[in-house]
């Protein structure tokens, strides 16, 4: 049986009520570079949900993306809201 790890930290990015546009939020005021987001993939995010490669660039982040400081390796999971996270 596999046990769930929880969180050490948890931290709210982006609110779940800019929809469909938070990929595209995430691009114009997280600091993509910081996060190691490819310039093509901020591009793409930044163009909005009329782009056609969007939501597989917005996949790419979502799986990819990451943010090292003192308190550790930020990684990000949407559940509606977008969120920072890091494990133990």
């Amino acid at each position: 049986m596999l046990e769930e790890t929880e969180p050490k930290a948890t931290m709210c990015l982006l609110d779940g009520a800019r929809g469909i546009y938070i990929p595209q939020s995430f691009a114009r005021w997280c600091s993509p570079a910081s996060w190691h987001v490819g310039p093509n993939d901020v591009l793409i995010l930044e163009a909005g949900p009329d782009h056609e490669d969007y939501w597989e660039a917005w996949d790419d982040v979502l799986r990819t993306a990451y943010y090292d400081d003192e308190r550790g390796h930020w990684t990000l999971e949407q559940d509606g809201d977008l969120f920072a996270v890091v494990y133990v």
